[in-house]
């Protein structure tokens, strides 16, 4: 039996069956016959549903290569592979911080790996570019208000990336 075909078939039965159920909906309350079919029916629906799920999650794929890559998909960008990742982090602002008043707020990140010199840029889900220096000030009345993300990129010489990202209020 080709792999799958059972859970085509289980689908068909399921389907044929509910259907059936349907069609006798008027004396279900009057027979406990069809009550009991409908609890079994239910309960291998539910079966039904559980068994995709798990092997939905189970299943792997093979590329053109041979090796096994998971369902949910790989986490080294694509041709990379041999280079370190860059890490970025952002120290200034806190994550969830509340940005407000006539100060200057300091926005400052790191980014380690790549290869070469790293260029940085700054920006907001809101108000789109902030900057391309590793770390700057901002007036908070030069922002839009609203829940922003900050985000900061760093990419190296031969167009690897990374990136952080925080998510502030600014009123």
């Amino acid at each position: 039996m080709r792999e799958g075909r059972w859970l085509e078939n289980f689908s068909a039965i399921s389907v044929v069956s509910f259907a059936f159920i349907l069609i006798r909906t008027s004396s279900i309350e009057e027979d406990i016959f069809y009550k009991r079919v409908i609890h079994f029916m239910k309960l291998v629906i539910i079966l039904a549903i559980c068994l995709a799920l798990f092997s939905a999650g189970c299943m792997e794929k093979e590329d053109s290569g041979g090796a096994k890559d998971s369902a949910a998909g790989a986490s080294e960008p694509v041709g990379h592979a041999d280079t370190e990742m860059i890490k970025v982090t952002i120290t200034s602002p806190d994550a969830g911080q509340i940005i407000k008043g006539d100060e200057d707020i300091s926005f400052e990140g790191s980014a380690k790996g790549g290869e070469g010199d790293l260029s940085y840029e700054w920006s907001s889900s809101i108000d789109g570019k902030l900057s391309t220096s590793r770390s700057f000030k901002q007036n908070p009345r030069e922002l839009e208000k609203g829940g922003h993300i900050i985000i900061l990129k760093a990419m190296d010489e031969s167009g690897k990336s990374g990136q952080g990202s925080v998510q502030v209020e600014v009123m």
